[in-house]
């Protein structure tokens, strides 16, 4: 079966469960869960061969006490089969939930080295590809600058 990259279209929602209050007395931390939602269509009438979608989320991870520029960026990978779209079908891959945290010190709680009283992780971008069988056939980036900044590995 012939299939190309223009026979493609993939978009991607991002989720978010609510959000943990602060707590704690010293030291404050929330978490929050996130998702996204990798959709990919086939944009012809006919109907494509299974494909498979990897992807890659780029999380971004803030420490408390640690100066600016010491992120540390954690990749979380995934991948899924779809069987075969019919002309026209949408169909949705799930990635795997990511916890975010939230931390900041008291007010009148300073770190010695003047590192940073508040980190938030978040996330830094996703980048899909769908193959079949071995061949790749197209990929998306959101932002589309996670494809130069990054490795896919």
């Amino acid at each position: 079966m012939w299939v190309q990259a223009g026979d493609f279209k993939i978009s991607l929602d991002r989720k978010k469960d609510g959000a943990g209050q602060m707590k704690g007395e010293i030291e404050k931390k929330a978490t929050q869960g996130w998702t996204g939602e990798i959709k990919v269509e086939n944009l012809t009438f006919k109907p494509s061969p299974e494909i498979t979608v990897k992807y890659i989320v780029f999380v971004k991870r803030q420490e408390l006490g640690e100066k600016s520029g010491m992120d540390t960026i954690e990749k979380v990978k995934g991948d899924a089969k779809l069987s075969s779209l019919k002309g026209r079908e949408v169909s949705c891959v799930t990635t795997s939930e990511v916890t975010l945290r939230q931390q900041k010190l008291a007010p009148n709680v300073v770190f010695m080295n003047g590192g940073a009283s508040s980190a938030t992780d978040s996330i830094a971008g996703v980048w899909v590809k769908i193959f079949s069988g071995d061949t790749e056939l197209m990929e998306y980036a959101n932002p589309s600058t996670v494809i130069g900044k990054y490795k896919w590995e």
